[in-house]
């Protein structure tokens, strides 16, 4: 089903929106609405990577969304906001060679050769556009090594928990995560000074532009956050998370072409050296997403803030590149026209692509929003409410739910008192299958309580 046409396959889904295209669930795992992107480049990128590969697609298509956001996304944004600019953290999350570290890899590596992705040591090509990569381990690296010398900074992670863990480092590990948090909006002049050693680390006096490209696991993902000091910080509802959990894999990876499709990128990226590109909605659009938050403000409430967080911000970035995607193809670099915004209109049709996006990732992050627990009870009853919450279902029998949740590693006594606790809570309930002739507790069927 991925690799169709087709943005779902009929008879084995449910729709979980209301109004607008859905996103859809197929056997508890939210569907990726590919059907957003048909048009782009991004679809292009995301076709040709896929050709003899088995990598979903999402992957190939969020990945180079962030790569592109990091390069120009500051130079795409709302008429007159130009705070909300086009970048985003972005985590892949999918099993052990699933593909993800290939997909963030061709990412930039469709840019090589073209001067808009370069390492921290070189020259920029560019003035206005372009970024460079590199990974720092603390808010006075990511200053004196980084936005010191560069104004757009792309940090890509093969494993992204190691940039969470380095939250927890004492001193070093806050400033560099305040940094981050601060910079996700920010735009107009740097975040506060870093003090470290009772040594104060000026900041750079140009305004600063951070993207975040990582993959992981999602069993490293949902432990990261402990302890880290991350916990209820606001990084995790900055994440645009892209979750898939296939496991398929070909023999060998086929390295894409991309000398065609490196061109078709540059020819879209080139004029925004020169001007901005303004995204004006129409009265159509505007009526259209101030509805549906409406609707969702209500529908959503008893959702945790972390999930919900800051996702209208997510969909206007989305908006707003889908805009500039989709419109503007006449327009060539022009110096002379640098005070001239290019002009760019986000219809309704645009909106709702940004909706289906917005309203996928509030279900992704319910399934990974991190385990907080510190201990292997506590962890196991976590474990057990995400799952039901995951696999949309009420009940399950007891031996399934222990294999489904690796019950083995943390033992039958943590497995069984989280069972007895979350039951005394009243969350679960314990029943028996009817006509079991089995002995012992692989009879007992383990039942969601819903209100």
């Amino acid at each position: 089903m991925r690799y169709s046409s087709l943005p779902y396959s009929i008879g084995t889904i449910r729709t979980c929106l209301i109004t607008g295209p859905s996103v859809l669930l197929r056997l508890g795992v939210v569907e990726y609405p590919y059907w957003v992107w048909t048009g782009t480049l991004f679809e292009d990128f995301a076709t040709l990577c896929g050709e003899k590969n088995v990598i979903p697609r999402e992957f190939f298509i969020e990945a180079v969304k962030t790569v592109v956001g990091a390069i120009c996304g500051h130079r795409i944004f709302p008429e007159g906001i130009e705070s909300q600019e086009s970048r985003f953290y972005t985590v892949l999350i999918g099993p052990g060679g699933g593909g993800k570290s290939s997909a963030s890899k061709w990412a930039r590596d469709l840019f090589i050769g073209t001067g808009f992705l370069y390492q921290l040591g070189q020259e920029p090509a560019f003035s206005n556009i372009g970024v460079a990569e590199g990974c720092f381990s603390s808010g006075e690296g990511l200053i004196k090594k980084g936005f010191d010398k560069h104004s757009r900074i792309l940090m890509p992670y093969d494993e992204l928990t190691t940039l969470i863990e380095k939250f927890a480092i004492l001193g070093s590990g806050f400033s560099l995560m305040n940094f981050i948090l601060e910079a996700f909006e920010r735009t107009s002049t740097a975040p506060t000074s870093i003090t470290k050693n009772d040594k104060i680390t000026n900041t750079p006096t140009h305004g600063v532009h951070l993207s975040i490209l990582g993959c992981s696991t999602a069993e490293r993902w949902e432990n990261s956050f402990v302890k880290t000091g991350a916990e209820s910080s606001g990084f995790f509802q900055r994440v645009n998370i892209i979750s898939n959990p296939s496991e398929e894999t070909v023999a060998r990876l086929h390295d894409p072409d991309f000398s065609a499709l490196r061109e078709k990128f540059q020819k879209k990226i080139q004029s925004l050296e020169f001007q901005k590109a303004n995204v004006i909605w129409t009265a159509e659009a505007v009526e259209a997403f101030d509805s549906w938050y409406l609707a969702k403000n209500t529908e959503w409430r008893s959702l945790h803030k972390d999930i919900k967080g800051r996702i209208s911000v997510i969909a206007q970035r989305n908006a707003s590149l889908l805009a500039w995607l989709m419109g503007g193809d006449d327009v060539v670099p022009n110096a002379d026209k640098a005070n001239e915004p290019i002009e760019i209109f986000c219809d309704a049709d645009i909106v709702a692509r940004a909706i289906a996006l917005a309203e996928y990732e509030v279900f992704v992050r319910q399934i990974h929003q991190p385990i907080l627990a510190d201990n292997p009870w506590a962890k196991m009853e976590c474990a057990i409410r995400r799952y039901f919450v995951k696999t949309k279902k009420t009940m399950v029998t007891r031996k399934k739910l222990g294999h489904d949740l690796h019950a083995d590693r943390a033992g039958i006594q943590t497995f069984d008192k989280a069972i007895n606790n979350l039951t005394q809570e009243g969350f679960l309930k314990i029943g028996q299958r009817e006509g079991e002739t089995k002995c012992g507790r692989k009879a007992q069927i383990i039942m969601l309580v819903v209100d």
